[in-house]
Parts: C-alpha cells; structure tokens; sequence
C-alpha cells in the first residue's frame, strides 16, 4: 500500500495488515450499458435453452451428465454453480472441501428444480470421486460401470476394487434412463500447465 492511502486510512507506516476476509461487489455503472445489456440477454437465451430442452424422441425424461476429473478439479463446486444459478441464490448441496483424497466419497445424481417455476431441468448432474494417479482415486473399472448405469444413487465407491457384480448397488439391467448420455470433464484451472 503506498503512503498516501495508509495515511488516508490512519495507519502507521510500519503497520502490517492481514486480511482475512473480502467482499466482492459488481460494478455496472463502470461497464458499458451495451456490453452488459448483451450478456444479460446471452445468460437468458442460454438458460432458456437449458430450461426448454429436450432429449432425443423423448426417449428419457432427463439426460445423464457424469461430471468427471481429477480429485480437486472442483467437480462438487461445479454442480453446487450450476444449481445455484437455477435457484437464483447460491446453494450448497453438494459437499466440497479441500482434501488431497477428495471429498465425493459416493456417486451421487442431483436432479435440480428450476427456481423460476419449480419443475425439474431436463437433464442430472452425476457428481463421483474423482480419478488420481495414485491410489485413493476412482477405480478404473468402475468408470465403465458408472457409463453403462450398472451403479445405484450413494453408491460408496472402494478405490481399491471394483463394485461387485453381487452388490446391493449393482444394477443388473439398467435401462436408458439409467445411463450416462454425457461426460463433462471438470478440471481446475490452476492446473494446466502453459507453455
């Protein structure tokens, strides 16, 4: 901080500050009138099509989108955004934090209900742990079984093997509804290496 502003504020020159917390606020009158005026008119196109879409000869009612990434991509966060902006307030359903195993212990599938008329979106988030490298990540094998709709909502996931086939949360015969349409890969920013 320079010298002028901490006198301004009444601090001491040798004075140290930590902050702990801070608060973000939306400037709009700094932004051009046209600018914001498009972008509003892009989240409501795009929320719209969201809202109104409509699976392939209505063969299911919602389509499956298994979220997968690596542990800490931030897969939890992502499906606690997208509900937020549906609610119109932020949510927290899912569970996040900053463990180096992950959080997401069990496959989980989230229908959200839109906050503007209370019907549910066409389409389920399917949050999982996440893959690793080392051991504690999602088994292999199990992406596979998770795909094809062979494992259950809760189903709590073993990094060391493979769901058994005589599982309570194996499902034998999974219908379409019950499979992954989409695979949305998550991963966090602040890992990608630039060249």
């Amino acid at each position: 901080m320079d010298l002028k502003t901490m006198e301004n504020l009444g601090l001491a020159q040798n004075c140290t500050i930590s902050i702990q917390d801070y608060e973000v606020f939306r400037c709009e009158d700094s932004l051009d009138e046209r600018k914001i005026k498009g972008v509003i008119e892009l989240r409501k196109s795009l929320l719209s099509a969201l809202r109104t879409y409509e699976p392939y000869g209505s063969l299911v009612q919602q389509i499956r989108i298994l979220l997968l990434g690596p542990i800490g991509a931030g897969k939890s966060s992502f499906f606690n955004s997208v509900r937020s902006v549906f609610q119109g307030h932020v949510t927290h359903q899912a569970l996040v934090g900053t463990n180096t195993t992950g959080i997401s212990e069990k496959y989980r599938t989230y229908s959200i209900r839109d906050g503007k008329d209370g019907k549910y979106l066409p389409f389920i988030l399917c949050d999982s742990l996440g893959l690793s490298e080392k051991e504690g990540g999602l088994c292999r094998d199990d992406i596979f079984y998770i795909l094809n709709g062979n494992i259950r909502d809760r189903y709590q996931f073993n990094p060391m093997e493979s769901i058994k086939l005589n599982h309570h949360d194996y499902i034998d015969s999974p219908s379409l509804k019950d499979r992954i349409h989409c695979v949305a890969f998550v991963f966090d920013a602040s890992s990608i290496q630039y060249f």
